[in-house]
């Protein structure tokens, strides 16, 4: 009977785990960008009109457009997640505690 209350308590306890877990992530991210942007335009307008009234006009147009853009970023993500198994033993120590009595 004694072994029996014994075996029914190691059953219970393999019944009771309790479970936690780790993992260890670490991500360095490193992000370098240069952008270097020239632009150009050149716009030569030639426009003639005609109306009652004698226009003439001659537009001429240079855009220069010069852009400098760097981003530098370091992103550094750590995430933690624990793995650990604990197996509690109370019922085998009560139970072999009682057989040694």
């Amino acid at each position: 009977m004694t072994l029996l209350l014994y075996c029914k308590g190691l059953l219970h306890t393999l019944n009771n785990l309790h479970y936690t877990y780790i993992l260890n992530l670490h991500l360095h991210l490193h992000l370098d960008l240069d952008l270097d942007l020239d632009l150009d335009l050149d716009l030569d307008l030639d426009l003639d009109l005609d109306l009652d009234l004698d226009l003439d006009l001659d537009l001429d147009l240079d855009f220069h457009l010069d852009l400098d853009f760097h981003l530098d970023l370091d992103l550094d993500f750590h995430l933690d997640f624990h793995l650990n198994l604990m197996h509690f033993f109370y019922f085998d120590v009560v139970f072999l505690i009682y057989l040694i009595s």
